[in-house]
């Protein structure tokens, strides 16, 4: 279908920092996400993990280390934030407009499945279902 790379930029707190995302729509539904984050100073703590853990939803990730992913289609205000976490967490929320409603946590959106979460080392890919 499409597939499109996109590199981004921390501004806090290194500029150093930078994250690669390549999304990739495989199906209708289901896309690929794929996540690169260059840090040459490595200040980003980076989990260890001995065993593979199973995906489960939390909120308030963006709390922490989180890669995220904002959809949104053209003219209209409501939009998707999908939230991925390097100690294997995830979750995808709804919004009718930006940061609207405004409760903490916002409401899930429990239609995007996550069909898997892959980490490694500076990286994570996940494959949802939108």
């Amino acid at each position: 279908m499409f597939k499109q790379g996109y590199d981004l930029c921390a501004n806090r707190p290194a500029p150093e920092l930078s994250v690669q995302v390549e999304i990739a729509q495989l199906t209708t539904q289901c896309w690929q996400l794929s996540y690169q984050l260059n840090d040459p100073q490595q200040q980003i703590i980076w989990p260890h993990m001995h065993t593979p853990l199973e995906p489960t939803r939390q909120d308030d990730l963006w709390q922490t280390t989180c890669f995220e992913l904002f959809i949104q289609v053209v003219g209209q205000t409501e939009y998707l934030e999908l939230n991925f976490s390097p100690i294997c967490h995830w979750n995808a929320y709804r919004f009718d407009a930006y940061r609207q409603p405004a409760q903490m946590p916002p409401r899930r959106d429990e239609r995007v499945r996550l069909n898997s979460l892959n980490i490694g080392r500076n990286t994570l890919v996940a494959l949802v279902d939108l």
